[in-house]
């Protein structure tokens, strides 16, 4: 096995890569009281990228195996669809929720009815071959007739559902964001697109998932930056809760004094109607004093509506 890993560069990168994976989880795992839901998506996304990079790895070394094994062999080969499949499913769901997006159910029964139909086919392929087939004779890989439609085609999808929820949503995101979540589109639509061509000759999808896993953990998943995210949305919702208090305190004010300026005027008016109509001394002067004391009582009541009204 090290001589093979040794003797082929592109093995030595996957290698070298899983170990990143392998270290990343340990990471994530350490952080798992401060990860919320963004950080248990792109757990499960780090996951399925490094259990797909170590069959990348071991199918190669499966296929040396005596024909006896050839279950097992094929198996190992369909992994890398099936946990490319996985990764870009954790990928789509990562998206969606940083995008904060609810897909309606419509789009929910078809996402399963994908994952369903392509997880039983790649399950049957070992005794059917339709995605793929290993000749014992030659010791090559044989692609089958649904090659492209049952292996590459549901990752392909959910590639372009994650894209489709980005640019969708494009707008509710961070610069940091849409910066370094093009990136890792980038790189992992590339593999998805590249990946086809080498028939089974060389497996790309791991590697450039793993430069795209590191790619965000350094960018939007760190210790640090998941810190500066929960501080900015707990002072967030502070601003929210001080704006909702103060709103209810205008409206309160404005309403109060709406509900003490209407009796106040009856009041005054009636005052005049005695002012007017009146002619005893003593009822006179305290009329005036009453209409002296409503006014300035009123005037403080207007002050007051005017700032709710300001605020």
């Amino acid at each position: 096995m090290q001589e093979y890993i040794f003797a082929n560069k592109y093995m030595m990168l996957e290698t070298a890569a899983i170990f990143y994976d392998i270290m990343l989880m340990g990471f994530l795992f350490s952080q798992d009281k401060i990860a919320g839901e963004n950080g248990k998506r792109f757990r499960y996304l780090t996951i399925s990228i490094t259990l797909l990079t170590l069959v990348e790895i071991l199918g190669p070394i499966t296929r040396a195996w005596d024909a006896k094994y050839h279950v097992i062999k094929m198996y190992f080969d369909v992994s890398t669809f099936v946990f490319a499949f996985l990764a870009e499913v954790s990928f789509a769901e990562y998206i969606s929720n940083i995008c904060k997006y609810k897909p309606p159910k419509v789009i929910v029964v078809i996402n399963g009815m994908v994952i369903i139909a392509s997880l039983l086919l790649m399950l049957i392929n070992p005794f059917t071959g339709l995605i793929s087939n290993y000749d014992e004779v030659e010791h090559i890989l044989i692609s089958g007739p649904l090659y492209l439609v049952g292996g590459y085609a549901p990752s392909v999808y959910f590639t372009i559902y994650s894209i489709v929820i980005f640019f969708i949503n494009f707008r509710k995101t961070e610069f940091r964001e849409k910066l370094f979540l093009i990136l890792s589109f980038s790189l992992i639509m590339g593999a998805s697109v590249m990946q086809p061509l080498m028939h089974g000759r060389l497996k790309l999808t791991g590697l450039f998932g793993s430069f795209a896993v590191f790619i965000l953990y350094l960018s939007l998943e760190s210790i640090d930056y998941r810190n500066m995210v929960k501080v900015r949305e707990e002072l967030i919702e502070a601003r929210m809760a001080a704006n909702s208090a103060n709103l209810a305190k205008s409206t309160f004010l404005a309403n109060t004094s709406h509900e003490i300026r209407t009796p106040m005027n009856a009041i005054l008016g009636m005052n005049d109607i005695v002012l007017r109509n009146n002619n005893e001394p003593q009822i006179l002067k305290y009329s005036a004093d009453m209409k002296k004391s409503g006014g300035e009582l009123l005037q403080i009541i207007n002050d007051v509506l005017d700032i709710s009204r300001i605020e």
